[in-house]
């Protein structure tokens, strides 16, 4: 969904004969998700939490590990909407503590990104995905997104 409303974003830009830069079309995509916004800057980018347009727009990252990393993607069939998953980890009792640290993380992830430590960066995608797994886990409906 991140690419394809980047996508959408950027076209329904250039369709209307807009010269905006990426982190202002990224606005746009936000309003369809906030891995959409982050898809339109590409690469490694950093999307700002804010109240407004101004604020909360994505810019990509200047980066020395992006040359030497490459995705691989998987097809997973789904089986949770995301929209869903969200609610569940807001009612988790772990959500509080997750976003008591997730500032800071952000920062640790900014610093070593712009250092190029790959080892520290993805330590620390690492934590945050199981974070982020802890909280829907232990929300109401306890789910569970692996299995064995």
């Amino acid at each position: 969904s991140s690419s394809g409303l980047a996508a959408l974003a950027t076209a329904l830009v250039e369709a209307a004969g807009l010269d905006l830069s990426r982190p202002e079309i990224s606005t746009i995509a936000r309003r369809g998700s906030t891995s959409a916004a982050r898809a339109v800057t590409g690469g490694f980018s950093d999307l700002r939490a804010g109240s407004n347009d101004a604020d909360c727009r994505s810019k990509r990252l200047d980066v020395p590990l992006e040359d030497d990393v490459r995705i691989v993607g998987a097809v997973i069939p789904a089986y949770k909407e995301t929209e869903a998953a969200h609610e569940e980890a807001a009612e988790s009792h772990m959500f509080e503590g997750r976003l008591a640290h997730v500032h800071e993380q952000l920062a640790d992830m900014r610093d070593a990104l712009g250092r190029g430590d790959f080892e520290r960066s993805f330590e620390i995608a690492e934590h945050d995905t199981l974070s982020l797994a802890a909280t829907t886990m232990t929300g109401p409906s306890g789910w569970v997104y692996w299995k064995p």
